[in-house]
């Protein structure tokens, strides 16, 4: 592997060839379908385009660039920000250390003309981690961030792709200042989207970006007045994630009498729903009535006692404590009672009487102690394993448990 662009010029040629092959079949779509996911729509015409025929070389790139796009980001560990987008037991789809040299060198010629530029960030990704010397990942990692602003600036501000625009504030962020200004462009660009998209354009999951990487601390009170501006033309949950969202924004400005009025309105929300489904017909309300209440409770508890008191809700914590056992009694009330045959402990009673007996209290708490092995982890964990192959269903759905009043 070069992994530095020092490649030879027939070799260089062959590939670039290739990619004016496949592009010229309409592979790098430039408008995306409707709610299509950039990257992942373009594995699979990838994938197609592989199927589908042409030269070996054009097989072989859409090949190639098919594994690259495939790869599913984990933003957060820089050290290995990918991992397989399937792994099951038959085996799993490729990852980066899974590229040979040659693929590599492949890369690196058509990394600079590929015609989208999402899958250009993730190939220079994929080159700066691959790279043995430093100076070569750094310039890697400075192509990446030039992409991602292009992207950006070009109106790429594709939803389901956020990892993308977050690993690229990541790399800004360890590039130090030689990517202070390319991180200043980018921040700055999804600062601007955060305060100027609408709801669909989904200006709150951006601003969480910038939060996530503490950017854009000078905007803060425009963010927060703006994420309490979307909240009013929400949906109800998406409006109460926009006041929390505000509540955090006005924090990092400084203001912490509108983080109060921000985290009560989300309070008084979930009370609101809460209060509908209790007068309404429905019985099976009364578990989700219950959970809204919880979560008042908890986002109440947020707000210092002090400025409880100011905003007059003190007493809401013992009011909402109320509300929470009576939804928990009600729930209760409408479930079914599965009743079984009674276990005989006598037996073990009686084995443990007769283990303890006639020794003093040190024996005895041992001799009872002893009385039954201790746990193996190698014996909990293949049984946990096997649990979850007969019954894979069960990891899907939580538990909640009622005490006899409802709490």
């Amino acid at each position: 592997m070069t992994g530095s662009g020092e490649v030879d010029s027939e070799f260089a040629e062959r590939w670039r060839a290739a990619l004016d092959d496949l592009e010229a079949s309409d592979v790098f779509r430039v408008t995306p379908a409707d709610d299509e996911d950039r990257l992942p729509s373009l594995w699979l015409r990838l994938r197609e385009a592989q199927d589908t025929g042409g030269s070996d070389d054009v097989v072989e790139l859409a090949s190639l660039l098919s594994q690259v796009a495939s790869f599913s980001p984990r933003a957060d560990d820089w050290a290995a920000p990918y991992e397989p987008m399937l792994n099951m037991i038959e085996g799993r789809t490729a990852m980066p250390s899974d590229l040979t040299d040659s693929q590599i060198d492949v890369l690196v010629v058509v990394s600079g003309v590929l015609p989208d530029a999402l899958l250009r960030a993730r190939v220079f990704d994929v080159l700066a981690i691959r790279s043995a010397a430093g100076s070569d990942r750094a310039r890697w990692y400075q192509a990446e961030m030039n992409a991602v602003i292009e992207a950006t600036l070009g109106g790429e501000r594709w939803h389901r792709d956020r990892d993308m625009w977050d690993r690229a504030l990541l790399v800004g962020r360890r590039g130090g200042k030689p990517m202070a200004a390319s991180l200043d462009a980018l921040a700055g660009a999804l600062t601007d989207h955060a305060l100027t998209a609408d709801l669909s354009e989904f200006p709150g999951s951006v601003a969480d970006l910038l939060d996530k990487h503490s950017l854009a601390r000078d905007r803060a009170d425009a963010l927060a007045k703006r994420m309490r501006d979307l909240a009013l033309s929400a949906e109800t949950e998406a409006a109460r994630g926009y006041r929390d969202r505000a509540a955090r924004w006005h924090e990092v400005a400084g203001d912490p009498d509108e983080v109060s009025v921000d985290r009560l309105a989300v309070v008084t929300s979930l009370i609101a729903e809460a209060e509908g489904l209790d007068v309404g017909a429905d019985t099976g309300s009364h578990p989700r009535s219950g959970y809204l209440y919880e979560r008042a409770m908890k986002a109440l508890r947020m707000i210092p006692r002090k400025r409880r008191e100011t905003l007059g809700v003190s007493e809401l914590t013992t009011e909402l404590g109320r509300r929470i056992r009576a939804a928990g009694a009600a729930t209760l009330g409408t479930m079914g009672v599965f009743e079984s045959e009674s276990v005989d402990l006598s037996e073990a009673r009686d084995h443990s009487i007769e283990a303890v007996s006639g020794k003093d209290a040190l024996e005895a708490l041992r001799a009872f102690v002893n009385l039954t092995s201790f746990s193996s982890l190698r014996d909990e964990r293949d049984r946990a394993d096997q649990l979850l192959a007969e019954h894979p269903l069960q990891t899907l759905f939580s538990n909640i448990h009622f005490a006899s009043d409802g709490e």
